[in-house]
């Protein structure tokens, strides 16, 4: 059987485009009843967007309108739905002056039944009062006390920092559907059976309940050709009822990051209030922790992940060149990781569906993750972020980590999020769940994961668990700012150039305890303010936009520094500078992956950061998505399965004096059992070869998944040293695979005298 996919959609008529929207300073709209008509000084604003594209730093309370006319006609036995993709972060709406709903949070879509109120022939005014939280307490809701990830309250945007954006940021709908008819399609996929538990809520607005015939068909969602069918009958009561149905898919195909195979999974109801149809799509996989290290499927990966702050140009979270919305992924995908972390904040649905197809995991949090405060109102908004984030995105198959926190001391917001745990699992049980990123509560004794099937915190990474010793942490800029020592969940942001004291701190992660997944670390360069500026050229009317404001005020500073420190005689120009901050980053970064990936003990790499999101510097690629001169090539060393790791000790060392040489070769279990010769050089240009070392890396029969990761391979002291000049410390993998990363520059001086 073939799926026609066209076939009986409901109607939609977008309502997304040009809006108006009108401030509300003093909030007395919705007693003055500004709903019932549009506001003189109104002013154009895009939708979908933001609320500062229109009217940059203002923030509060405000009111968009939309004039339509309904494009179709719905009948006695449909209903007319509102659809709103994403309203940040507190909407009310009215159509035509009568009040159809409000919905709380910064994320989520809502849908408000719009039947009574719609005018089939003739304009209809939509209105919708959008609350952007301030500093202030509004309708009991203030920004440091609603989930708002890292905005800040103040009226200076700058780096680092987040601007407070809000408005309707995802496109608006209008849908004709019947009464009776599919909400929700929950699906999990057992990757050990094929077997498909859809539990479908169906929605009854009727004046009755009735009988209702389901249909459930599973197909390949590249093909749609059915593989498999069920029917049944239900009773549709009123209002929300949830129904389950089983099916087994014949010889089922795994979603594997080389291969993401999905299934489309089809619901058709009909009822005497007519036929409707849902579809979503899901795959088959396990993704756990064993003994502290990743498995998908059964096999053991290293986690190579990054975190994006969903940052885009002129809109902050809305992306305006709708490329963007997928560009990250693909260049991530591209260049060698295997996941991504949308941290503290949600992918957008499209994003997820696209790293559902290019087999690109994801670990999500939400905006409650970071910086929410504790108020009278924070466990309910904290529960309302984490249950309609859950519900939403469940189905992906791609979607691997649920994260409750980011870097959050022990407070009432990490005792809720500890407890929360329940919430979750009773909304999704197959999934790993991690507590804290960074673990900043210093609360060890609490496990920092929760397995698929588990609803306990388990011990499972560093000092986790019953018997840890609890610290008290204030994390200060430092030699090691945001490590907390014997979290085996980490972050580190060591000083620069990365010095002995942080490759012993770096390859001892782990070392007498459980693996470590260190879940941030990273080393940025200068943000690019020149091109950050240029950038925003080709858009007309960008000039008051938020973003290039703050940018242009960073470059105007950048060039007075320029100036007064006489760097023209270093260069050319400053975007010369710039580039040459970048190749720095690039060789920090190189020693950074070395250190990191010659460490069996550490499980997982969450690279700070995807990209130069918050007006910084801390990512491979720029804010307008371009590579970094020689990032690409960087990363694609780093994360390389096969890869060596090189060091000299000194990497600048005296002539005459000791210097030791040592090789490690990370192994994503991709050698063969057997041995395989290496060969290792000391190069000098111009003299040829000036040391060397045979050695063979023997791998062992058995199961690859019980390998360690890092097999030390050469360390050996040349006592005599070496004469001054530059040498290149080579190592070459002569069979077995191929082993990159294989050449370390490192520069013998005369001792002073």
């Amino acid at each position: 059987m073939a799926i026609d996919q066209a076939r009986r959609a409901p109607a939609v008529q977008v309502l997304s485009g040009r809006w108006t929207i009108a401030p509300d300073p003093e909030n007395r709209g919705r007693d003055a009843a500004w709903f019932a008509d549009e506001r003189a000084d109104a002013v154009p604003v895009p939708v979908p967007g933001i609320i500062q594209q229109a009217l940059p730093d203002q923030h509060g309370v405000f009111w968009y309108y939309h004039r339509f006319a309904c494009a179709a006609v719905h009948h006695a036995r449909e209903r007319v739905l509102l659809r709103f993709g994403l309203v940040d972060y507190i909407a009310q709406v009215w159509l035509n002056g009568a009040y159809l709903g409000m919905h709380e949070g910064g994320e989520t879509p809502f849908a408000l039944d719009a039947t009574a109120a719609l005018k089939a022939n003739g304009s209809n005014l939509l209105a919708v009062r959008v609350l952007n939280p301030t500093a202030q307490m509004i309708d009991e809701a203030r920004l440091r006390e609603t989930p708002h990830r890292c905005k800040t309250d103040g009226t200076t945007y700058h780096s680092t920092h987040g601007y407070n954006y809000g408005g309707i940021i995802l496109p608006v709908e209008l849908a004709i559907v019947p009464a009776v008819r599919v909400a929700d399609v929950w699906v999990r996929a057992d990757p050990a059976t094929g077997g498909i538990r859809a539990t479908i809520s169906v929605v009854n607005d009727g004046d009755d309940a009735c009988d209702a015939h389901v249909l459930l068909t599973v197909a390949p969602a590249a093909e749609g050709s059915a593989v498999v069918q069920a029917e049944t009958r239900i009773a549709a009561q009123r209002g929300t009822s949830a129904h389950v149905m089983e099916v087994v898919v014949p010889q089922h195909r795994l979603w594997q990051l080389e291969d993401p195979y999905l299934y489309r999974v089809w619901v058709e109801l009909d009822s005497p209030m007519g036929r409707h149809d849902a579809n979503v799509r899901t795959g088959f996989r396990d993704f756990r922790l064993v003994d502290g290290f990743v498995h998908l499927n059964g096999k053991r990966v290293f986690f190579r992940s990054s975190h994006t702050g969903n940052h885009f140009p002129l809109a902050q979270v809305a992306p305006v060149d709708p490329d963007l919305v997928r560009r990250d992924l693909l260049m991530a995908k591209a260049s060698g990781y295997n996941a991504i972390r949308f941290i503290a904040g949600m992918p957008y649905p499209e994003q997820l569906d696209y790293c559902d197809e290019i087999g690109l995991m994801v670990y999500e949090e939400n905006l409650a993750s970071w910086f929410l405060e504790d108020s009278p109102h924070m466990a309910r908004r904290f529960d309302l972020s984490l249950r309609e984030m859950v519900a939403r995105d469940r189905n992906h198959p791609s979607l691997v980590i649920w994260g409750l926190l980011n870097e959050t001391r022990t407070g009432a917001v990490f005792d809720h999020a500890v407890a929360s745990l329940a919430l979750l699992r009773s909304l999704d049980p197959t999934r790993l769940v991690l507590l804290g990123s960074g673990r900043w509560d210093g609360r060890l004794s609490i496990g920092s994961a929760s397995n698929p099937g588990t609803d306990t915190w388990q011990a499972v990474w560093g000092e986790d668990g019953p018997g840890a010793v609890d610290r008290v942490v204030t994390p200060q800029w430092g030699d090691a700012l945001a490590y907390v020592p014997g979290a085996g969940d980490a972050h580190l942001y060591p000083r620069v150039p990365l010095d002995d004291a942080t490759a012993q701190l770096v390859r001892g992660f782990g070392a007498g305890t459980r693996p470590v997944f260190l879940s941030e670390f990273g080393i940025g360069s200068l943000f690019d303010v020149a091109e950050g500026f240029r950038g925003y050229d080709r858009f007309a009317d960008s000039e008051r936009i938020p973003d290039r404001v703050a940018i242009q005020g960073m470059l105007t500073r950048f060039e007075s520094d320029w100036t007064s420190w006489d760097l023209d005689v270093a260069y050319p120009f400053p975007e010369d500078f710039l580039r040459d901050s970048a190749r720095q980053m690039v060789a920090q970064r190189r020693s950074g992956f070395d250190l990191i990936r010659a460490n069996p003990q550490i499980c997982g790499y969450n690279l700070t950061g995807t990209l130069d999101h918050g007006l910084t510097g801390e990512g491979p690629w720029t804010f307008w998505r371009r590579w970094k001169p020689g990032a690409m090539e960087m990363l694609q060393d780093g994360w390389a399965p096969l890869r060596w790791c090189l060091f000299a000790h000194p990497r600048h060392a005296y002539a005459g004096r000791p210097l030791t040489i040592e090789a490690v070769l990370a192994d994503e279990s991709t050698l063969l059992p057997g041995d395989h010769p290496v060969r290792v050089r000391i190069f000098a240009q111009g003299r040829g070869t000036v040391w060397e070392r045979s050695v063979t890396v023997t791998v062992p029969e058995g199961d690859p998944n019980r390998r360690p990761l890092a097999v030390p391979v050469l360390r050996e002291t040349i006592s005599a040293g070496l004469d001054a000049g530059e040498y290149v410390l080579a190592a070459c993998l002569e069979r077995g695979g191929i082993a990159v990363a294989d050449r370390l520059e490192f520069r013998v001086s005369d001792a002073p005298k």
